[in-house]
């Protein structure tokens, strides 16, 4: 299970502990590591399509970092995509959100060591 420093408000412990249990600790963790790489990838568009305006590919990359963040217990995360994925799809690159969202990942990368990009 990925280790949380005390600031629970990152993850969801009981979605977590639900997986673990239902999935294999071994399983989850892969899972985890997964959604690591997503997650470097994600910004990387979300970058690109910052710079070229490109309101589809940001609402994409927001989409799938939400429900994968959000699936595994990793609400800091999940809620900062659904916030930059609700602003750009009302037609605004929101830079704020953005930043948010590039916030909840490091802090989360920064106490759940799991989570950090392979």
């Amino acid at each position: 299970m990925p280790q949380t420093a005390p600031n629970s408000s990152l993850v969801a412990p009981d979605i977590q502990s639900d997986l673990i249990e239902d999935l294999g600790a071994d399983t989850f963790e892969t899972m985890v590591q997964s959604l690591a790489r997503c997650l470097t990838k994600r910004l990387a568009e979300i970058e690109q399509a910052v710079l070229s305006g490109d309101h589809g590919g940001l609402l994409h990359a927001a989409h799938d970092i939400r429900g994968s963040a959000l699936n595994l217990g990793f609400t800091a995360i999940g809620h900062a995509a659904r916030a930059l994925e609700q602003s750009t799809g009302s037609g605004q690159i929101d830079d704020q959100a953005c930043q948010h969202l590039r916030h909840a990942i490091e802090q989360s990368r920064a106490e759940i060591p799991s989570l950090r990009s392979p």
